[in-house]
């Protein structure tokens, strides 16, 4: 008997979001899109469905994934963490009262860190459910260049998805899971967005948001 095939991506919102899970839903798998706002799953009728969620109560991670049990049958064999929170700081004085405040820190931790790292977890532990003949097991966050580069004005959100960059690149290159053939996955680029699109010609990869949603996509063929 075939295994379902499920997957589970956060912060689905109507650009990279959508166009994954449609990609997604047209492989066969069945598409649990969470996010604050549907954006769409009429079309894919029961093969998509819609969880609200509010990443920044990370506390809410855990019951996503019971819901995508209780809907389709087992747990997401493919797991895309694309949510994030930008609050921009003063170029000039970042750390100014008024530029950087204790709640939007919080915030902006609690989506692009804590959520993501009890997403992980509990992916970690519903690929541990799945049968031997589930090939895929597959944890991707999206990330950007803030952990290769600094930027004016980004201080809290360069921080708080470098941190989780970090994460993922620690579990990768001590292959902590590879064992149970789980793959964590860390989508980023090299260059700043802008650099990308003036550089189209030269440098070898596409634009930022098409290098991710082509990523994206990659990993789900296999």
């Amino acid at each position: 008997m075939e295994t379902t095939k499920v997957a589970l991506i956060f912060g689905a919102g109507p650009n990279i979001g959508r166009h994954v899970a449609d990609a997604l839903s047209e492989k066969g798998y069945k598409v649990a899109l969470a996010s604050r706002t549907n954006h769409g799953t009429d079309q894919y009728k029961r093969n998509q469905i819609h969880i609200p969620i509010d990443l920044t109560r990370p506390e809410n991670v855990p019951g996503v994934f019971d819901q995508v049990k209780n809907e389709f049958g087992t747990f997401p064999s493919v797991v895309v963490y694309n949510g994030a929170l930008r609050i921009p700081n003063d170029p000039e004085d970042p750390l100014s009262l008024s530029s950087f405040k204790i709640q939007d820190y919080n915030s902006s931790m609690s989506v692009n860190t804590t959520s993501v790292l009890l997403a992980l977890q509990h992916a970690v532990a519903g690929f541990r459910t799945l049968p031997a003949s589930a090939t895929i097991k597959t944890f991707i966050f999206t990330g950007n260049v803030l952990n290769l580069v600094t930027v004016p004005g980004v201080l809290t959100f360069g921080i708080t998805k470098s941190a989780t960059a970090y994460a993922i690149r620690s579990l990768v290159d001590t292959k902590v899971y590879q064992k149970d053939g789980i793959r964590c996955v860390l989508l980023t680029s090299r260059l700043p967005c802008h650099l990308y699109r003036r550089r189209t010609e030269t440098f070898p990869f596409p634009p930022f948001t098409e290098y991710i949603y082509l990523g994206q996509i990659h990993i789900a063929k296999h």
